[in-house]
């Protein structure tokens, strides 16, 4: 009977799956799928205690040899696919950018009401916060106002720890 590897666990997860995935992705995916308990060293008990690096090590393993049969389809995150379905890649990626345009309808700024107001209810935080509108500022040359220009600033008056005599004007 032939050794189940790695490499078979990681071939088997990406002709089942529908996207490239990453190697934490591919991990999980078969973790979900009980692959892991076939794999050779599950079964001898001696189970990598980071599974994912050395699935990770197979894969560039792989990608070195001659006779690599795993495609790295994109970077940052970097995902990976099968060479034997490199035909259905375009097919993927147009159904990716449909998944994506459906997820982008909120854009960040619509989220800002629910973190100021949770930055100021919050404990932990308790802090007055605004939205800061980048687009009226006045901006300088190109990379002169990195990180000049947040979305939110916060700040926190702790009133509890000021003596009175600060509270009394006179």
């Amino acid at each position: 009977m032939k050794k189940y590897s790695f490499l078979d666990l990681i071939i088997d997860v990406l002709k089942e799956t529908e996207f490239p995935l990453s190697a934490n992705e591919i991990w999980q995916y078969a973790l979900d799928k009980n692959f892991d308990k076939k794999l050779q060293s599950y079964q001898n008990g001696t189970l990598t205690k980071t599974p994912v690096q050395s699935l990770f090590a197979c894969i560039y393993r792989n990608l070195n040899s001659k006779n690599s049969s795993i495609l790295v389809v994109s970077k940052q995150p970097t995902k990976f696919w099968l060479k034997e379905r490199e035909n259905e890649l375009n097919l993927v990626k147009s159904k990716n950018i449909e998944i994506q345009k459906e997820e982008s309808k909120f854009r960040e700024r619509d989220l800002h009401p629910l973190v100021v107001k949770f930055l100021f209810e919050s404990p932990d935080f308790n802090l007055y916060s605004k939205t800061i509108f980048h687009e009226k500022s006045h901006k300088g040359k190109s990379g002169e106002n990195e990180w000049i220009h947040p979305d939110i600033v916060g700040v926190h008056f702790p009133f509890k720890d000021y003596e009175d005599e600060t509270f009394k004007l006179e």
